[in-house]
Formats: structure tokens, C-alpha cells, sequence
């Protein structure tokens, strides 16, 4: 069975208004996309965290830069893959956008997933 997909008229034109995308080469590259073009609106708002945050998209570009950083200096190197167990929150996309910014990978679980799948 093979899946299709045939775009509506609006779909196409907003794929069109969209065409920038086109030129990131990475999928953490969004973040200083958006920090340059919409720095100062919300990009996350977490008031229901234990720890409740709210991050405009300059300052989640920079949390995520400042984490990639962090991994690094550590002495992460591209390629590698870590396991991240953390609960879906603003603290985990950055953790997790951090990883792929410093070339790694993730494998993501739930803080509270059972044994048997860890």
C-alpha cells in the first residue's frame, strides 16, 4: 500500500508563503530562523510545569544554543546518541534540539515509562 498526499489550493499556497524552509538544512536550524524573524513573541508557555516557563523565540534559540554548548564541552561529539528521560516540557525541547544543534541524536522516553521498555 503506498500513501499519497494531494495538497488543497490553500495548502499549496501556504506551502508556498513557506518556501524559506526549503533552505534549512537541519531541523534544529529552525530556532535562529525563528529568534532573527519573531524574536520577542512567545514561542513556549508552560504554566502547568513543575518549574512554569515562558520563552520568547530569541530566548529559546539561545537556551537551545547555550545547551549544545553545555553537551559539548562535555565532550559529546557528533554521532553520538544519548538517552534522554524527561517529561514533555520546555526543558525537554531544549535538551533535546540542544542534542541534535551539537550533532548528536536522542532516544526519548517518559521519565515514568515502565522498566521493561527502558
Amino acid at each position: 500500500m503506498t500513501a499519497s498526499w494531494t495538497p488543497t489550493r490553500q495548502e499549496q499556497d501556504s506551502l508556498r508563503r513557506h518556501q524559506h524552509v526549503l533552505e534549512l538544512q537541519r531541523v534544529d536550524a529552525i530556532w535562529p530562523w525563528l529568534a532573527d524573524h519573531h524574536g520577542t513573541l512567545t514561542a513556549l508557555d508552560a504554566p502547568h510545569v513543575a518549574h512554569p516557563e515562558r520563552l520568547s523565540f530569541a530566548e529559546l534559540a539561545q537556551c537551545i544554543a547555550t545547551a549544545a554548548a553545555a553537551f559539548r564541552a562535555q565532550g559529546l561529539e557528533a554521532g553520538e546518541v544519548v538517552a534522554l528521560f524527561a517529561e514533555n516540557s520546555p526543558r525537554w525541547l531544549v535538551a533535546d534540539q540542544g542534542l541534535m544543534r551539537a550533532g548528536a541524536a536522542d532516544a526519548v522516553r517518559g521519565a515514568s515509562a515502565p522498566v521493561e521498555e527502558l
